[in-house]
């Protein structure tokens, strides 16, 4: 009988810290569609993603103060939303987050301008 001797076993500890995102999603810019639509548009974060991206947050809130509309965009392959609904002729602040385990940094906040009411009658 034959007896080989086996290298002794080597145990290997890794840990992989998953935590919010570092920064904000880049290349964030927003289309006036129409009276009343928007579209906003951005890339992945660039780095210090510090995980699988799970989705986005979008925030659209009008200039002049109201109530903050947040839009949830689920998984990491959709960087567009178009917003709907919205006021004709008004003012609005956007940005957007990229979420892991949580929420990371907005992005740059930009204010657009809605179209007048009389463009949506032909759409």
């Amino acid at each position: 009988m034959h007896l080989t001797k086996k290298p002794p076993h080597k145990r290997v500890n890794s840990i992989h810290v998953v935590a919010a995102p570092s920064n904000p999603p880049t290349s964030f810019h927003v289309t006036v569609l129409s009276c009343n639509t928007i579209r906003a548009e951005w890339e992945l974060p660039s780095a210090n993603r510090n995980g699988i991206i799970r989705g986005f947050k979008v925030f659209v809130q009008p200039s002049v103060g109201g109530d903050e509309l947040v839009f949830n965009v689920t998984g990491n392959g959709t960087t567009e939303l178009i917003i709907e609904d919205l006021t004709p002729s008004t003012s609005y602040v956007v940005s957007v987050l990229a979420y892991t385990v949580g929420d990371g940094p907005r992005s740059i906040h930009l204010t657009v301008m809605t179209s007048e009411g009389n463009i949506c009658k032909f759409m």
